[in-house]
């Protein structure tokens, strides 16, 4: 130990002690307060701090199993309740049987590989999961990782590769289709309101059976679009934005005729209380086994009335069934809003009548009137 002032009237100390190992540990440096007490009282400080044992800045990374519950209820609680779900049937059903009791900080690249190696089964030509299956697996397990690592629990993230997804083909309804579907349901008023609802407005079937009579504005022809509803969760639409969205006239008609004092929902069952999925697969299903639009019972889409056309198919053919053709035009037709998608819903690469209602980028050429005409209005 040695306290001493240097040339320039600074104390200082320097100190050095030999460790077990025989290397040396040396140590030295001034005091903020410039006096031969502030000296040693840095020098006792510093050797105090030296000989304390070292502990590691990161602290011991859990298992998968025992930080799954820790990631649902902090980072997980930002989705909406149908993402919370998903994320929690993968954990359950395929992420914890399969690495559950690793150390988040030792799941590898060819821990990942086997696991989609067992997603797939043994027979490439006929695996057990779809790519698209697989690869949302794979990204629950990836989002749980990242935040991991943000927490700084673990440094390094496997490497994830997702496999590649080929062109699904959707089912979609025709002009045809759509208008028997109507027509099929003229003994349901309300179920025929919520159809045209879904087509003609492109609202999904969350937002549908969220739909309050607040949100209807006659006199303006306009729907606002600001809840859905999973499960029972009324929460905020896909993307947290919140639509307006024009009414041809036979929709706002349609509203009109099914006014009722049941409750604030729109579309409820005879005591007012919200419809569930289930009450409306089987609407949809009844309505399309009536019209036998495909000469058997059209299957009800899985979360979306599908109004007519299909985008993809629409591109390649000038004249299908994913363009409206109103006077000799093959343009799509829009409603005059500011946005170029009617329903509000981002446009996902060309144009016409998409899943949901219509988009694309041309100017305002029609009337949503016009529109309905094309619908057989």
């Amino acid at each position: 130990m040695a306290i001493y002032r240097d040339g320039t009237k600074r104390w200082r100390y320097r100190w050095q002690e030999t460790q077990p190992d025989r290397s040396v540990l040396k140590l030295s440096g001034t005091p903020k307060v410039n006096t031969k007490l502030g000296a040693q009282e840095a020098e006792r400080k510093a050797v105090a701090d030296a000989r304390q044992p070292k502990t590691s800045a990161r602290p011991a990374a859990p298992t998968l199993k025992d930080y799954a519950p820790t990631f649902m209820s902090t980072w997980a609680i930002r989705n909406k309740p149908s993402e919370r779900a998903a994320k929690e049937s993968v954990l359950r059903v395929h992420l914890l049987p399969a690495l559950g009791d690793k150390l988040l900080d030792q799941i590898t690249t060819l821990d990942v590989t086997e696991l989609v190696a067992k997603l797939l089964g043994p027979d490439p030509a006929k695996p057990l999961r779809s790519a698209k299956r697989v690869n949302n697996i794979l990204n629950v397990l990836s989002k749980l990782l990242r935040e991991a690592q943000e927490a700084e629990l673990i440094a390094v993230l496997p490497k994830l590769r997702t496999l590649k997804v080929g062109t699904t083909a959707f089912e979609f309804w025709t002009f045809e289709d759509f208008e028997k579907l109507l027509a099929s349901s003229e003994a349901e008023p309300e179920w025929r309101a919520a159809i045209l609802v879904a087509g003609e407005a492109g609202l999904r079937a969350g937002e549908v059976a969220a739909l309050r009579w607040e949100d209807v504005n006659p006199r303006s022809k306009v729907l606002t679009v600001s809840r859905t509803d999973w499960r029972g969760e009324v929460g905020t639409p896909k993307g947290a934005d919140i639509r307006h969205v024009p009414m041809t006239s036979r929709l706002a008609e349609a509203l009109r005729s099914i006014r009722h004092l049941r409750g604030e929902l729109v579309f409820c069952r005879e005591d007012g209380s919200r419809l569930t999925t289930t009450n409306m697969r089987a609407a949809l299903k009844r309505q399309a086994s009536r019209a036998s639009s495909r000469g058997q019972v059209a299957q009800a889409p899985p979360h979306v009335l599908l109004p007519p056309g299909d985008a993809r198919r629409a591109d390649r053919e000038h004249q299908g069934a994913g363009r409206a053709q109103v006077g000799g035009c093959h343009e799509p037709v829009h409603a005059p809003r500011s946005r170029p998608d009617p329903v509000g819903h981002r446009p996902a690469g060309g144009e016409g009548l998409t899943r949901r209602g219509l988009q694309g980028n041309c100017k305002w050429s029609c009337s949503l009137d016009k529109l309905a005409e094309s619908f057989g209005e």
